[in-house]
């Protein structure tokens, strides 16, 4: 099921971090629990795909322009460093 949320992503060495706006509440994914990270063109925006170890799957977006390249080294940095590269 997708839902969209509006809210406000942080990203750590340790965390995800992401704050609905409506509601307050907190979702904190740790580094640790993350598999794959991927970068994605959406309708008309920027978004990344964050598998985690569970087999549950996270999708961000909305992100600028000027974002794009930020998103990239981040899931170049999760994929050859801190995952293993396989979402199944």
């Amino acid at each position: 099921m997708y839902f969209q949320c509006p809210g406000r992503l942080k990203l750590t060495d340790q965390h995800i971090i992401f704050k609905n706006s409506k509601t307050g509440k907190v979702e904190q994914i740790t580094a640790s629990d993350l598999d794959v990270v991927n970068w994605q063109r959406l309708v008309g925006t920027w978004g990344i795909r964050i598998f985690l170890k569970n087999g549950t799957l996270h999708r961000f977006g909305g992100f600028k322009e000027g974002v794009s390249v930020f998103i990239f080294e981040l899931c170049l940095c999760v994929r050859f460093v801190g995952g293993t590269g396989n979402s199944s």
